[in-house]
């Protein structure tokens, strides 16, 4: 497959595709410039961003995201979905796309409550949901 191709139309992207995650080998992350601010999803929830960091434990869901943004959006989408508003109370996004594609099927990972400490994952950035 090409790379991320589209057309433009009024200044919105007509008919993107996006690179396929074999193809990426890493994506933007903005570490440690985004280290404990705040993102706030389109469902209003508000997750603390930690950079070079990792949740221990806890996944429930794997999936691709080719930013932190969009990771944190799927973890909100899910507590909205569902109606649990603390389903999904963490991610752990990894910015090396091709290898962690390879071996884990994602590069963002969205936990659940259970999850433990903090750990140091160059190229990695934990988001936690805070108190709503």
């Amino acid at each position: 497959m090409s790379p991320a191709t589209a057309t433009t139309t009024g200044g919105l992207l007509l008919n993107y595709t996006a690179a396929v995650p074999t193809s990426v080998s890493t994506v933007a992350l903005d570490c440690p410039g985004q280290d404990q601010k705040t993102y706030t999803t389109g469902h209003n929830q508000t997750f603390v961003l930690s950079c070079f960091r990792g949740l221990q434990g806890a996944d429930f869901a794997t999936i691709v995201a080719y930013s932190y943004a969009d990771c944190i959006e799927a973890c909100s989408s899910y507590n909205a979905w569902t109606g649990n508003k603390t389903g999904c109370s963490g991610i752990q996004f990894t910015n090396t796309m091709d290898a962690t594609y390879g071996k884990y099927g994602g590069n963002c990972w969205m936990k659940n409550l259970g999850f433990t400490g903090k750990y140091g994952e160059e190229g990695g950035m934990a988001a936690t949901l805070g108190l709503q």
